[in-house]
């Protein structure tokens, strides 16, 4: 009989306070963990509180470690588009890689884990799954390029992971695999993530994931699938297989639509959307200055000053990371204007290639 390893009511484990993390590690460890301390604290786009507990003593920050992020083709249905809020990803992992020496940031893109949904749920067919998946791949290879990131940057599918990792790690992912799909009722999806996770970032050095973060789980039904409860399952799994577990977890704040109204703030993932209208895509024709203006134009609700705050804070990012601005200067511009300009930024000379890959993968 298998096995659930989620209970409703977990959480992630509270780590050492920092002082005590601080005391409990070496002293090179303990100089770069002040630094992720202070741009954690600094980064206005990443969850101060969770980020901060998710520094993991373990790991080793002082040896280049690797980052990952990744990125999936839908939950419910593929993802119509690449929504503009996948940059606080990019932009999170470069600024914590810079702090943390010169390891290599990995975007995973997990065709593997949406091929489970095929006969599942409507509209997953492989031919689908291929060309969504492929179609933010690229694009966000376009975006790492032009911004001067690809050194650092391997963008891959998770069906190809074999390419990334090494054959001691690729019969522990197996491994991995083959023990939660046959012991826990989680299933296949938790599976390869658990394995992508370990594989990665949670053997050896250890490594850092960054994740998003919609709000506190008490707020939400376990159906609210952001980054949590993979993570716990993360932690538990290990715990329970008594392995090593050296990953520190990192969590952006959630992307938003632009659907918001009154108090009622509409939080998704960074990078899926199912209705384009709603969201701000990465796309060289949005229609950036039209969509924003119309969102935040009611400065009286709450959801009109939390989109505008939330591009706000992503400009600011931005603007440090790409263009070695301080977070903390003033921006002159509108906000619609200022987020305008960062998509001129990026596609300026890319248009033509960025158009073909969006009819190629999210044209209906």
């Amino acid at each position: 009989m298998k096995e659930r390893l989620l209970k409703p009511q977990m959480r992630l484990n509270e780590n050492l306070s920092f002082n005590q993390l601080l005391e409990s590690v070496s002293e090179d460890r303990r100089i770069v963990i002040q630094k992720l301390h202070r741009s954690i604290i600094n980064n206005l786009c990443v969850v101060e509180s969770d980020s901060l507990r998710g520094i993991n003593s373990k790991t080793c920050f002082e040896k280049d470690p690797p980052i990952l992020f990744g990125i999936g083709v839908g939950g419910k249905e593929p993802s119509k588009g690449l929504p503009f809020d996948v940059l606080s990803m990019i932009l999170t992992a470069e600024q914590t890689r810079r702090i943390t020496g010169n390891g290599q940031c990995y975007i995973l893109c997990a065709d593997d884990a949406a091929i489970t949904n095929i006969r599942r749920r409507d509209g997953f067919t492989q031919e689908k799954i291929t060309r969504t998946i492929l179609a933010k791949k690229e694009l966000l290879q376009l975006v790492v390029d032009i911004l001067d990131l690809s050194d650092h940057f391997t963008i891959f599918l998770g069906s190809e992971i074999s390419k990334i990792i090494n054959k001691e790690s690729k019969n522990i992912f197996n491994d991995i695999v083959s023990d939660i799909s046959s012991n826990f009722e989680e299933g296949q999806y938790f599976a390869l993530e658990t394995a992508q996770m370990y594989s990665l970032i949670g053997n050896g050095t250890g490594g850092i994931k960054i994740g998003w973060y919609a709000g506190k789980l008490e707020k939400y039904s376990v159906r609210v699938f952001d980054e949590q409860w993979f993570d716990i399952f993360y932690r538990e799994y290990c715990r329970n297989r008594s392995f090593d577990d050296n990953a520190s977890l990192f969590y952006v704040k959630a992307g938003v639509s632009l659907r918001s109204e009154k108090n009622n703030i509409i939080k998704e993932a960074p990078y899926t959307t199912y209705d384009p209208t709603s969201r701000l895509l990465l796309r060289p024709d949005e229609q950036v200055i039209d969509k924003l203006d119309r969102a935040i134009s009611d400065r009286s609700t709450n959801a009109s000053r939390y989109i505008e705050e939330y591009y706000l804070r992503l400009a600011k990012l931005f603007r440090e990371v790409i263009l070695d601005q301080q977070q903390n200067a003033d921006i002159q511009r509108t906000i619609p204007e200022e987020i305008q300009s960062i998509y001129n930024f990026i596609f300026e000379r890319n248009e033509d290639e960025a158009k073909r890959l969006w009819d190629f993968g999210f044209k209906d």
